[in-house]
């Protein structure tokens, strides 16, 4: 069910014409915001930077999705439990660490925060 909802989530986002980042090159920024309560001052605040923009992001529009793709996420989520959810992803999946990192985090809220 994973595979599924993964690979159809990077199928549709593989026509996206700019080079998006893959869950190998966002995940240090993303364990960072995971575990750190103020904003990271270190070498991958970049990186956690874009990590936060992309949660934020699917946080709120993942309602907007339909299908298994959908999710429906409490706004008390903080963001640093947002990234924890992602980084377990990742990590129990290392097979997807070379895909686009927003279908990674589309997925993982998904299987995480079903819509009823």
């Amino acid at each position: 069910m994973r595979r599924l909802i993964f690979a159809l989530i990077v199928m549709g986002l593989a026509f996206t014409s700019a080079k998006a980042s893959t869950g190998n090159e966002v995940l240090e920024g993303c364990r960072l915001l995971a575990v750190t309560a103020f904003w990271p001052q270190a070498a991958n605040s970049f990186r956690a930077g874009e990590c936060y923009g992309v949660l934020m992001t699917w946080a709120r529009e993942g309602r907007r999705l339909s299908g298994r793709v959908r999710s429906c996420i409490p706004s008390s989520v903080t963001a640093g439990q947002l990234a924890k959810v992602v980084v377990r992803f990742m990590d129990s999946e290392p097979s997807i660490l070379n895909e686009d990192f927003t279908g990674i985090v589309i997925a993982a809220f998904a299987l995480s925060w079903p819509c009823d």
